[in-house]
């Protein structure tokens, strides 16, 4: 980690561990009254909570407007360019990147021109494609199960 990823001291002391304990319980406990409806569900009835932290105040100490990069130790998935020497236990990484109808040639280019570090990307699915034959929630439930990641281009 670099000097710029390490959270601030003051920072540090003003947050309140206690108030955030409360925040999680609450939380908990309002996705457990909701989790009780009997809607049918797209993702299938599995148990994720998810917690977003966010700032009241933009920091003054960083005026930059790109994100910092925090690298991540321990992956979920392995990639392709990772050495398999059989002691991990990490799923491979299949990956479905879905793009604008114009991009596809480009992209599928790129993963041919690139194989070690686009290797993962299994499948380039366009966004008039994705409307098509995916419009049942049964058809995205199996393209769900399909693959682990889904990339999106930011302009769709």
């Amino acid at each position: 980690m670099t000097a710029q990823n390490l959270p601030d001291k003051n920072t540090q002391e003003r947050i309140d561990s206690i108030q955030i304990t409360k925040a999680v319980h609450a939380l908990y406990k309002h996705h457990s009254v909701k989790s009780t409806t009997s809607k049918p569900q797209l993702l299938g009835d599995d148990e994720d909570l998810q917690l977003i932290i966010s700032l009241l105040r933009v920091p003054t100490s960083t005026p930059k407007t790109k994100p910092i990069r925090v690298p991540i130790p321990h992956t979920i998935y392995q990639l392709n360019n990772d050495d398999d020497d059989g002691t991990n236990n990490l799923e491979k990484a299949n990956v479905c990147l879905i793009v604008k109808d114009e991009s596809k040639p480009h992209c599928q280019n790129m993963i041919d021109a690139f194989p070690k570090e686009l290797g993962c990307v299994n499948k380039v699915l366009t966004l008039s494609s994705l409307r098509k034959k995916y419009k049942s929630f049964e058809q995205k439930r199996e393209l769900c199960y399909k693959y682990n990641l889904f990339m999106v281009d930011k302009r769709i």
